[in-house]
């Protein structure tokens, strides 16, 4: 499926003047069912494009699977269904209760139900510390926001959508991935890494959106030292970042960034 459409919308480019009849270039978003082990979990809304890099990204980001092994397979039908095979052995109903989301509807801004305090969403999840002592270069940090804002095609065409990739030591976009949800950008670009069996510990992840206490514990369970983002930090993406021993930065636009938790990981002479 495409992650676009083209619609014949009238633009107004100035008060005054007369509008235009043009064709404009929509992101397209879809619902589709998540399948485990035959019972419907999520629906989620979506770009209906790399559903199995999206599934596996958030079966692993939301502590549903520890590994790419405890997933046997993933078939999609018709982009508005994916049905899930996992290993028998995980206890799913367990897996499923601490997990942040539960069954019904994930929108694109709100995934899912989140407890109403930071406390009380830190009480009801294991431990997670993200030990790596990787050090990265401000500078690389920054080419990779240059290049999420190039190469992030659908988001430069249509503004109707967020970016994210996991990205090497020296800055190079390695998963990118478009969506028109924040999470689900986040979580194709973390499934495409883990299916390629790369090791999360010497990348780093950079988003073009707002960063929250649940985007912060997505690239905990994966053990991504360092989050960034061209856009802002919330208040539960810096207590998050706390907790969980990970680097965040915001901001990171026009050579400048903010460095809101353990600063330690960023080089900042070069």
């Amino acid at each position: 499926m495409n992650a676009t459409e083209t619609r014949r919308i009238l633009r107004l480019q100035s008060v005054g003047r007369p509008p235009e009849v043009v064709d404009d270039t929509v992101a397209k978003e879809s619902a589709v069912r998540i399948i485990l082990n035959g019972v419907h979990w999520v629906t989620v809304m979506c770009t209906p494009q790399r559903l199995e890099d999206l599934v596996t990204g958030h079966l692993l980001s939301e502590g549903i699977i520890d590994q790419t092994d405890q997933l046997i397979g993933i078939h999609t039908e018709d982009g508005y269904k994916c049905e899930v095979t996992l290993v028998t052995e995980l206890d799913l109903q367990e897996r499923l209760g601490q997990a942040t989301s539960f069954s019904g509807i994930l929108t694109s801004g709100c995934r899912g139900s989140i407890p109403s305090s930071f406390a009380k969403l830190t009480e009801r999840l294991a431990p997670l510390r993200v030990m790596a002592q990787t050090v990265f270069d401000a500078s690389a940090v920054q080419r990779a926001a240059n290049a999420l804002n190039k190469e992030a095609l659908v988001y430069r065409k249509t503004g109707g959508v967020h970016a994210a990739s996991v990205c090497r030591k020296d800055g190079t976009l390695e998963h990118l991935a478009e969506d028109v949800g924040r999470h689900n950008a986040v979580d194709k670009a973390i499934g495409s890494c883990a299916r390629s069996g790369c090791m999360f510990e010497e990348k780093f992840l950079i988003s073009t959106g707002r960063l929250t206490a649940d985007m912060i514990l997505k690239a905990a369970r994966v053990k991504v030292p360092v989050v960034a983002s061209i856009s802002a930090l919330l208040t539960s993406g810096i207590d998050m970042a706390e907790k969980t021993g990970i680097t965040t930065i915001g901001f990171v636009r026009g050579g400048r960034m903010n460095i809101y938790s353990h600063s330690e990981r960023i080089c900042l002479s070069r």
